[in-house]
């Protein structure tokens, strides 16, 4: 039997492909290909055509010499970036039928979280910053039968959310997409501002235009908060006002809209609720939620953002033309291994690297080396999971600084995740429950006692955006950690401005370049140490 592969365009591009003889997803975020963060065939513009069809003739390459999937397809659908233009060559995919996807944008959102829920009945959010002539829409799922609700609402969340950032000048020149999880972390040093809360609140449900809020907040200079003296502070921290009130804000217009409009919908689905779009990768917003409505059991997909809307859209393709409609799937990791693993062996050999075991990895941890880990597949989603990931030990109290100035070169103001194993982090953190925290979807609380202790993954506002690990979720990454036994900062692979690396020779790029003390690479199941 052939394989089906669909096309998503916009920014994030992504394809995913569904392999019926293997019963197997294979997801491609463009961005991993081009090392173009957001890859967005919209805003690339030196030969955008030939630039995109070069992204999916390596993945086309890749299926082929990896998954021996040759490009003679079943089905391709495409969804592009306008209904009237596209800016990829679609003849590159070789397939018996083309197929245009019709399917709405939060449609696809929703479907993507499905398919991977734990939830047979569940009711769904899918909030975005714009899809299809809304950002946000609600709807129900019933054994693979999606129905309902079907209500779209004018709410502009994250719009709101970006715009404000925009206006603060410590997050001038960010990329918009990058700015609402920079701002998370401007929100934990500000105190609640009632006035801008209800402004921005009002803003974010209403369809009616406002004054632009360029014009309603002041501009702020650069300054270190850090490096100001205390007669500086009260202006300085005005814009740590604006970051926390409009957060504040984001999470009451959510809360208020579940309470009041949702809840029905929930109580009648079993008290599951699925949520997807860009919007659902604000953890505080989803924590706040958690703990607002204990009795509902949430689920976010690892690519909730536009990321997963080829996983989505090609899922409800196959659903409605009868195929295995019994299935949830689990693609956490099923990016694709190392584009170069294949020279892997080669590379070993002239770096002359060090076949290593778990204890020798845990060892090097222990003694504060900073190791940037490639091991099996790539996750999927913008959050490195452990497979991509650079890990370091997080009792050491200047590890955060060391990763900042030696490694990551991030702002001051944004925090590192930690990890634990699952069965452990009630030992360090507090939450109502620690389900769904295996992709980084919610923050926890860092128990008192720990807070010095884990002061690198401890945020100003005693929060975490917290991972927990399962032999089932990640073996390896559990394995490490049971060795370990303790809680490790874990930080995507990559640096500033750049999207999470998927060849060995970018991360031997990045250890010849920064302050990682090592790569370990993962080749046949065993480790090796460069």
């Amino acid at each position: 039997m052939k394989p089906s592969i669909c096309l998503y365009e916009g920014h994030d591009t992504n394809i995913t492909v569904y392999d019926p003889n293997t019963n197997s997803f294979y997801i491609y975020e463009f961005e991993r290909v081009s090392g173009v963060k957001h890859h967005n065939v919209k805003e690339i513009k030196d030969l955008p055509t030939q630039k995109h069809t070069d992204c999916i003739n390596q993945i086309l390459d890749h299926l082929l010499e990896v998954h021996g999937i040759e490009n003679d397809f079943e089905t391709f659908i495409f969804k592009p970036l306008f209904w009237d233009l596209s800016y990829i060559d679609r003849s590159a995919i070789k397939a018996d039928t083309i197929t245009f996807s019709a399917i709405d944008h939060h449609d696809a959102h929703s479907w993507c979280a499905y398919a991977q829920s734990p939830f047979d009945k569940a009711a769904s959010i899918s909030w975005d910053g714009w899809g299809d002539n809304t950002s946000f829409k609600y709807s129900c799922f019933d054994g693979m039968n999606r129905y309902g609700v079907e209500s779209k609402a004018s709410y502009r969340f994250s719009n709101i959310y970006t715009a404000v950032g925009l206006c603060i000048s410590y997050l001038h020149g960010t990329y918009a997409l990058d700015v609402p999880g920079k701002l998370m972390g401007l929100t934990a040093y500000g105190e609640t501002n009632d006035d801008y809360v209800r402004l921005f609140k009002r803003s974010m449900l209403s369809e009616s235009p406002i004054a632009p809020l360029e014009d309603l907040i002041p501009k702020l200079p650069i300054v270190n908060y850090r490096e100001v003296s205390v007669s500086e502070k009260a202006d300085k921290l005005h814009a740590f006002n604006i970051a926390k009130s409009v957060q504040v804000a984001f999470e009451d217009g959510i809360v208020e809209t579940i309470r009041d409009e949702f809840m029905p919908m929930i109580s009648k689905h079993g008290n599951n609720l699925i949520m997807s779009g860009g919007n659902a990768l604000n953890v505080l917003a989803n924590e706040r939620i958690k703990r607002e409505f204990p009795e509902v059991n949430i689920y976010i997909p690892p690519n909730t953002h536009d990321g997963g809307l080829s996983f989505g859209i090609l899922y409800e393709h196959l659903q409605r033309n009868e195929f295995s409609r019994s299935y949830k799937y689990d693609v956490t990791r099923s990016g694709p291994r190392l584009f170069d693993y294949l020279d892997i062996p080669r590379i070993v050999q002239e770096r002359r690297a060090k076949k290593v075991s778990v204890d020798d990895i845990t060892t090097l941890l222990k003694d504060q080396k900073i190791i940037g880990m490639c091991i099996g597949n790539m996750e999927v989603g913008p959050r490195a999971l452990g497979n991509r990931s650079i890990l370091c030990d997080a009792s050491n109290p200047k590890m955060k600084d060391t990763l900042n100035c030696r490694v990551k070169f991030r702002e001051w103001f944004r925090p590192f995740a930690p990890i634990c194993r699952k069965e452990d982090a009630h030992k360090y953190f507090y939450s109502p429950n620690f389900e769904n925290m295996e992709c980084m979807q919610f923050v926890a609380d860092v128990k008192p006692e720990h807070r010095t202790s884990l002061f690198s993954v401890t945020h100003y506002d005693n929060t975490a955006r917290l991972q927990v690990v399962t032999p089932k979720s990640n073996k390896p990454i559990h394995d490490i950690l049971t060795a370990f036994d303790g809680v490790l900062i874990n930080t995507s692979f990559n640096v500033q401005g750049k999207p999470i690396l998927n060849r060995l020779s970018d991360a031997l790029d990045v250890l010849r370049d920064t302050g990682l003390d090592h790569v370990v690479v993962e080749y046949e199941q065993e480790y090796y140490l460069f």
